[in-house]
């Protein structure tokens, strides 16, 4: 959003801030899915798996 308006605003393209936008966005979606892998590991356990009729609780 804040490269798409400062192309529109600017004869250059910005780079750099996209740079920064692809930095913050591969950065979120690595921590998001590390804590996504803890708190479904945390529940299963390491290298458990179960049928369908083991999990219903």
């Amino acid at each position: 959003m804040q490269t798409g308006t400062a192309a529109g605003f600017s004869t250059t393209v910005p780079l750099q801030d996209l740079a920064v936008q692809l930095t913050w966005f591969a950065g979120a979606t690595l921590a998001g899915l590390l804590v996504f892998r803890h708190r479904v590991r945390s529940r299963v356990g390491p290298g458990a798996l179960r049928t369908p009729a083991e999990s219903v609780r």
